[in-house]
């Protein structure tokens, strides 16, 4: 079985398991996408070709799956907590920003309040 979609790759044989079966790095070309059974060093082998969506994007992994996540923090942001309005704790978070950049300069600047003029807050 093989079954390719815009970001995903599914290949299989017979009714076996999945050989691969994860989410692509970057996205494809499916209707450029192709598979054939080769053979190669003497071995038979399914060669699959994969067109980049974009041209000159550096693959250096196949999946996300193979891409090991920084789990090093790089900020801190805290959250007071009150129930009924009463204070009920400090929630502290650590920040995985070379893992989620974007995302954590987001939430940083929502809990820091620098946002809080584009109406943007927790306050």
């Amino acid at each position: 079985r093989y079954a390719v979609r815009f970001q995903h790759l599914t290949l299989a044989v017979g009714d076996e398991p999945p050989l691969v079966d994860g989410e692509l790095v970057h996205p494809i070309k499916t209707e450029l996408c192709q598979w054939e059974v080769d053979t190669v060093d003497g071995e038979r082998c399914l060669v699959v070709h994969l067109a980049k969506l974009h041209e000159y994007t550096e693959w250096t992994h196949l999946l996300r799956s193979e891409i090991e996540a920084d789990v090093t923090i790089t900020h801190k942001v805290f959250l007071d907590l009150t129930v009924g309005g009463e204070p009920a704790g400090r929630l502290v978070a650590g920040l995985y920003g070379r893992t989620v950049p974007r995302t954590c300069a987001n939430f940083r600047a929502l809990c820091s309040g620098e946002r809080a003029a584009e109406g943007l807050s927790y306050a």
